[in-house]
């Protein structure tokens, strides 16, 4: 019985992520939303400050071509982001009680159980952060129409690894504490446990 979870691997626990995702879509929707709308924030900021070239004294990040008012801006919508796939996230795990309790019981490690949800919240911060970045270059589209100004390949291509980077960080922050908690679950009380 030990051995169920032995020979698990990525693509196993990637195949779970995905069904578990698909399960509570409305949940998943909800939090790769908040990472797009976020990132489109700081990718369009980003992208129109580049290509105005308005480089700032107090840019605190090398890569961020933001001044302060944008950069605290985007701090705040950072911290609601994580806040909402937080609760997402552990609202996710308390449907999942008798699951996760269930292959504890047949042999799942709390490593497997920690690689399962970190997948789960890569997934969502990659379709997050590539939405993101879509919704910001489509919103930059009619200021760089009327300013005639455009930004290079170049800056797309930085714009959109920001965006991927910044949402699997965000993600992963908002999902450190439920991972722990799912991992220290009794599974004991977690086959008695009601909804």
């Amino acid at each position: 019985m030990q051995k169920i979870f032995a020979n698990f691997m990525l693509r196993d626990l990637f195949h779970i992520a995905l069904e578990n995702l698909l399960k509570r879509s409305l949940r998943s929707l909800l939090a790769i939303f908040s990472i797009a709308l976020s990132t489109a924030l700081i990718s369009s900021m980003n992208l129109i400050n580049t290509s105005l070239s308005t480089k700032t004294n107090h840019s605190y990040l090398p890569f961020l071509n933001l001044n302060d008012y944008q950069l605290f801006t985007s701090v705040i919508s950072l911290i609601v982001c994580i806040i909402v796939i937080f609760n997402s996230t552990l609202i996710s795990i308390m449907e999942r009680y008798k699951e996760i309790g269930t292959m504890k019981c047949l042999g799942a490690k709390s490593s497997l159980l920690l690689t399962l949800f970190i997948i789960e919240s890569s997934i969502i911060g990659i379709l997050g952060g590539t939405m993101g970045f879509v919704i910001a270059s489509l919103l930059s589209i009619p200021f760089f129409i009327f300013t005639n100004i455009f930004p290079s390949a170049f800056s797309y291509l930085l714009s959109f690894i920001l965006s991927i980077s910044i949402s699997l960080i965000v993600s992963l922050i908002a999902t450190i504490y439920p991972a722990y908690y799912a991992i220290r679950i009794n599974p004991a009380d977690a086959l008695r446990f009601e909804v």
